[in-house]
């Protein structure tokens, strides 16, 4: 075997170098599994590369450009064998390490980074390059055939992470625009009152739940603005998948809030056990399932949305009930189509509805659970926003969503200016990138294509409904134009620093109609 004595420094490195990985992962995981670890190191990544990207980036390449002068300079001063063989030891350790966390990398690439960020593969191919030149040049051994080819392979793994992202990191990549002088994006004048209310779930509801989410705290979170308004309208955001933590969107909550209006978000369990259900029984059509969950997450969200608006009446005479802004997330856009109906029922949004759904989800087609849109009153506003690089929902779950609310349940149809179907795309032309992804309204993802296709249109969002509610015309019609009419303030998206323009949104009247993503042709189950 090749493998001599002499080379133990290096496997045992190795063999650390794993096992420290393997300590990471199952210290994030907090017992729940793989898939909860590699969340939280996405989570971990994106906030990593935002701090690199706040101009460390160049502090990154003096570094890794002042170490490798440094190893080559000490390596042929330092000649005492035993710390030799130390650094070669803590070298391998940090090899195994880096070269762990890229095979990482690259499968949270694949599935939710896509290609955006660009400082954490820069990262790990200057972490990998200095280790890798640290073990060669401290271990004067001979090399044998199987660490010849070890380091061929590091080689490779650090080009392959360096090259590409070089340009950006050096800057001569355009750079994005800036919200900073927009006039929707950057919230409002209003400070923000938070309250928790703790949710008691019914037992109902917590018999079905899987045994984590039985041991989590279920709360509904109120904000409102400070000083209230005279009239203070209000807005219901309904969570995606496990997005049940109030700091996934609490940039959302701030900054609705900050134009005046009161939110409530109510915390509803997204994981139940249906084991004892068949999978066989479920069926998907016209961006709705039969699946039994919905009952359960639908129940107990609405006995949230209820706790808060009850706390509202209660302690705010402000409170204005009429003017309603209801919305949701993925798993959320689904919930809220049966969130809009209930709300119309207790005579909620009377004056001013609007209806947000983003990177939807599918909804409930049973009833009672499925939502009667022919409710809707004439005044609803709705927008449905698909993201191009939405790699995990399908394009005609929203078509369709969009279709119900648009015919309200093939009724009546609604207006045609105050319904669009959007689709934001990526643009990957600049550093950092931008990319349309299924997260681009978590606050940990937020980035500048997030600021211009999200956060500016909820503000004005937000904007429009206070002055439905203040009776201020000027408000109301300076706001709507930013996410009802197809005008440039809805599409426009800046400029890079080189003058060429960030992909503009597309705006589509009646999606449906025109056979977008074959949804009215192919209605079969594969297509969700």
């Amino acid at each position: 075997m090749n493998w001599k004595v002499r080379d133990k420094p290096i496997l045992l490195g190795q063999i650390i170098g794993f096992f420290i990985v393997v300590f990471i992962l199952i210290l994030k995981s907090g017992g729940s599994g793989i898939y909860t670890s590699l969340f939280w190191i996405a989570h971990d990544m994106v906030i990593i590369a935002k701090i690199i990207r706040e101009g460390f980036y160049q502090l990154l390449i003096l570094i890794t450009f002042s170490s490798c002068l440094g190893l080559i300079y000490y390596s042929k001063k330092i000649e005492n064998k035993r710390l030799r063989s130390y650094i070669v030891l803590f070298s391998s350790i940090f090899i195994n390490i880096f070269v762990c966390f890229f095979i990482i990398y690259l499968m949270l690439d694949r599935s939710f980074f896509l290609g955006a960020l660009i400082t954490i593969p820069f990262l790990l191919g200057c972490g990998l390059l200095i280790s890798s030149l640290s073990q060669n040049l401290f271990n004067n051994k001979k090399k044998n055939k199987f660490m010849i080819g070890i380091n061929g392979f590091y080689s490779i793994v650090i080009v392959f992470l360096l090259l590409p992202n070089f340009p950006a990191m050096v800057g001569i990549l355009p750079e994005p625009p800036s919200i900073i002088n927009e006039e929707f994006g950057n919230g409002g004048e209003y400070k923000i009152n938070r309250e928790v209310l703790p949710l008691n779930e019914s037992y109902f509801i917590y018999e079905n739940m899987t045994e984590a989410s039985k041991e989590y705290d279920w709360n509904v979170y109120v904000y409102t603005p400070e000083p209230r308004p005279e009239n203070m309208g209000f807005a219901i955001f309904l969570h995606g998948y496990e997005g049940e933590e109030e700091w996934v969107y609490i940039d959302t909550f701030e900054m609705m809030v900050s134009r005046g209006i009161a939110v409530v978000f109510p915390q509803y369990a997204s994981n139940y056990d249906v084991s004892k259900y068949d999978s066989n029984m479920l069926e998907y059509s016209q961006g709705g399932s039969n699946h039994p969950q919905h009952e359960w997450r639908y129940t107990m969200a609405w006995g949230g949305v209820l706790l808060g608006i009850n706390h509202l009446k209660n302690q705010y005479m402000e409170f204005d009930s009429s003017n309603l802004w209801v919305g949701g997330h993925s798993l959320g856009a689904g919930t809220s189509m049966y969130v809009v109906s209930k709300s119309i029922d207790m005579g909620w949004g009377n004056n001013s509805l609007i209806i947000n759904l983003e990177a939807p989800w599918v909804h409930s087609n049973y009833q009672p659970f499925d939502g009667n849109m022919t409710k809707l009153p004439d005044h609803t506003i709705v927008n449905v926003v698909e993201y191009e690089d939405d790699i995990v929902v399908k394009r005609c779950i929203g078509v369709w969503e969009f279709e119900r609310l648009r015919t309200r349940d093939w009724s009546v149809d609604l207006e045609l200016n105050q319904t669009v179907y959007l689709k934001v795309y990526s643009d990957k032309r600049g550093f950092p990138k931008l990319i349309a992804s299924h997260y681009i309204q978590a606050t940990t993802v937020r980035d500048v294509l997030a600021d211009f296709s999200y956060y500016k249109r909820i503000d004005a969002q937000a904007s429009y409904l206070f002055g439905m509610a203040n009776n201020k015309s000027d408000v109301v019609s300076n706001s709507k134009k930013y996410f009802i009419e197809g005008s440039d303030f809805l599409t426009d998206l800046g400029d890079w620093s080189n003058g060429i323009p960030v992909k503009k949104i597309d705006v589509y009247k009646n999606p449906l109609d025109i056979d977008l993503y074959g949804c009215k042709t192919n209605q079969a189950n594969d297509l969700f």
